[in-house]
């Protein structure tokens, strides 16, 4: 992820995760809509991924309401609550490299599926978060790049 796309998924994250004037720490959930009544997720049944993608991981929350409602594609899979652990170590382990590891974006992807519920985004196959079809598309070159030359995209991109 070239470091200026990464330093405005950190800026974004900042501001809508912190109270004004106060910067989160990394390992501090990201909190969206903090007037919501699902501002924690509890009220999130189950999210809803799709890992088809190389590039990407789509996920998107579901309430408990719509629990006999099935996932947009049939291609998804449906993990229930109580397996959301499960499905974080999961993403972790699909990450082919994490940018920006401090930033836990796994963590922070999974806290926007179960706080803005039917609101889908991404996990980048890098550690990034896609929320716009730029996103996705600049996904897909990324890996397209890293697997046409792995040590020469490793060491333009992810030595510092």
């Amino acid at each position: 992820m070239p470091a200026r796309l990464a330093i405005s998924f950190t800026l974004i994250a900042a501001l809508f995760a912190a109270p004004a004037g106060e910067l989160p720490l990394p390992h501090q959930p990201l909190r969206i809509g903090r007037t919501d009544q699902n501002v924690q997720g509890n009220l999130v049944g189950a999210i809803c991924v799709d890992q088809e993608q190389p590039a990407w991981a789509l996920v998107y929350g579901l309430l408990p309401q719509d629990a006999e409602r099935p996932c947009a594609r049939k291609e998804m899979k449906r993990i229930e609550a109580r397996e959301f652990p499960e499905l974080q170590r999961n993403l972790r382990g699909w990450l082919l490299h994490e940018v920006q590891p401090e930033a836990d974006v796994v963590a922070r992807v999974l806290a926007l599926a179960r706080q803005q519920p039917g609101m889908p985004v991404g996990l980048t196959w890098d550690g990034g978060m896609a929320i716009t079809a730029n996103d996705y598309t600049a996904a897909e070159r990324r890996l397209a790049a890293y697997r046409a030359d792995p040590q020469g995209y490793a060491a333009k991109h992810w030595s510092h």
